[in-house]
């Protein structure tokens, strides 16, 4: 197992709200009223990560204040995020990668543990509306059968872990009434409300334990209650998070095969509803490379911490760098030198000075 990188809060509850500030602009930017495709929603997501970007600007709770906040925390370490564009012909997505993005997170070498570098590419949809409003029976209707094969084929061949969809949804406040509330509903029932410690809801290790080693709960993207909180306080904080949701959600490759395909076909789409029946089921428990329907946030937290998200194949890494799976094609390879159109580097800097330190027994 690798040892998490961050141990506990506040730094946890930091990142949670630097990403679900993110996942918030995007999903305004999707319900803008713009016929934004999948690939430009992908762009504008990776704008906001970038450190370097006048997109930060949007943000309420920019990276710069998140790096403010854990370098307070003492923890000695702090979030630096690049994001590279690769030009490249269309034909070379349907050619190499099938992916709209590939997500490296470089962990610098600290005295807690030794470098990682883990990655993912990503296909990204979203949700259109039906009869001019979005309802639990909206599908994502870019989903594209031979692009999902491709995908596959690379996660079976090279790593599970390392190939996930970004599903675009909008806030509850655009769903027909009726739907809104049942979406309500299934928020309160998938968002772990298992006391553990004290708290409304479990400690995010504790939560990563289980998901991780019992294949039962995922991680819920809600930070922890303080322990003196009312149940008036926690209905609250809930209610406060709800109005954001759907918003931006993650589901692995595996999870995806198990909503459209049948013995014998794949379905030319899926549907909100599946998707969230999927999530509340024990179909995807031990499934490998299994992500239920997560939001944003505890995506990237949990790839932050190194453990159960993100693989460490050389081939996917170098994929999501934008670079062919093997290097050095020969002279006569027509594949070009690039994979995904987008990568975003994500590098967790140790601001400690250098020790060594060794552990006698």
């Amino acid at each position: 197992m690798r040892t998490p990188l961050f141990w506990g809060e506040p730094e946890l509850t930091f990142l949670r709200r630097f990403f679900d500030g993110v996942d918030k602009a995007v999903t305004d930017e999707m319900q803008a009223g713009r016929a934004l495709l999948e690939e430009s929603l992908t762009f504008v997501l990776a704008r906001l990560l970038d450190g370097e970007s006048t997109f930060q600007k949007i943000l309420d709770y920019p990276l710069g204040t998140l790096n403010v906040d854990l370098d307070r925390c003492g923890s000695g370490s702090q979030v630096k995020v690049e994001l590279e564009t690769n030009e490249h012909k269309k034909s070379f997505e349907s050619a190499v990668s099938h992916a709209d993005l590939g997500i490296i997170l470089r962990r610098e070498h600290s005295v807690f543990g030794p470098a990682l570098t883990k990655a993912v590419i990503v296909q990204s949809k979203k949700l259109y509306q039906a009869k001019d409003k979005y309802r639990l029976s909206s599908a994502y209707e870019g989903f594209d059968i031979a692009q999902f094969k491709a995908l596959k084929e690379i996660a079976s061949t090279l790593d599970w872990d390392g190939v996930c969809y970004f599903l675009y949804n909008p806030r509850l406040d655009a769903f027909a009434e009726d739907d809104a509330k049942l979406l309500r509903a299934m928020e309160s029932r998938i968002a772990p409300q298992l006391a553990w410690g004290g708290f409304p809801f479990r400690h995010p290790e504790m939560e990563h334990f289980m998901h991780k080693y019992l294949y039962r709960f995922p991680i819920s993207g809600i930070a922890p209650v303080s322990q003196l909180a009312s149940p008036e306080r926690a209905l609250e904080n809930r209610q406060k998070l709800l109005a954001l949701k759907p918003g931006l959600r993650v589901m692995g490759i595996s999870s995806i095969a198990q909503l459209v395909e049948s013995k014998s076909s794949v379905k030319r789409s899926f549907r909100l509803d599946e998707c969230y029946r999927y999530a509340m089921s024990d179909h995807w428990w031990g499934n490998s490379g299994a992500i239920p329907f997560l939001p944003l946030s505890s995506f990237l937290v949990d790839l932050f911490i190194g453990c159960s998200k993100g693989s460490e194949n050389e081939k996917i890494i170098r994929i999501a760098e934008g670079k062919p799976p093997e290097p050095d094609p020969s002279p006569e390879d027509p594949t070009p030198g690039l994979a995904v159109r987008h990568t975003l580097r994500i590098t967790v800097r140790n601001t400690l000075p250098e020790m060594d330190i060794s552990f006698q027994h």
